[in-house]
């Protein structure tokens, strides 16, 4: 088992649409983040999402099955072009309880590793409310140009609340 090399807090201090690009040391190879957050868009649930080297271009793949209220629904399709990568969902201004966060965890393994030029990442959450409920499984991969240098995550819509947090690890 390898020793955690890296490890950063993200806490939203004001309301923001994204975290900062934070640097990943040289040596890292695997990436863990967990998030607790809350969109203020107006909607139910809101989309988070990951972006490395602040590239927007379509240069994401990725597939997610979430299931609400019971139903299975997917989204995405496998090779779908994006301009990031889909994480979970969080909860957002019109969610059943106000105030309530929602969870994701997140991994994404071959960062500072010899097969360059692809990354692959899985991500769970979801969230419970007085009118939803919602889990999120995601696959994806980020096929951009190395080498990797920061990772940000950010919202589909509208900012991420105060008090939203998001911690990031990261092993050789």
């Amino acid at each position: 088992m390898s020793n955690v090399l890296w490890r950063q807090v993200y806490t939203f201090t004001s309301a923001l649409p994204i975290t900062d690009h934070m640097v990943v040391p040289s040596g890292v190879r695997t990436i863990w983040a967990s998030g607790n957050a809350r969109g203020d868009t107006n909607a139910s649930f809101v989309t988070v999402n990951v972006r490395i080297n602040q590239d927007s271009a379509t240069n994401y793949r990725y597939l997610n099955r979430f299931m609400q209220n019971g139903a299975a629904i997917d989204t995405g399709a496998p090779g779908l072009a994006s301009g990031a990568g889909h994480v979970s969902y969080v909860p957002a201004a019109t969610s059943g309880s106000g105030g309530l966060f929602g969870t994701f965890d997140f991994t994404m393994a071959g960062w500072d590793a010899p097969h360059t030029g692809y990354l692959c990442y899985r991500s769970m959450g979801g969230f419970q409310d007085s009118n939803v409920s919602l889990q999120c499984y995601a696959t994806g991969a980020y096929v951009g140009t190395s080498p990797y240098s920061t990772i940000a995550f950010l919202l589909s819509a509208g900012n991420f609340v105060v008090g939203s947090q998001i911690v990031l690890e990261g092993s050789g």
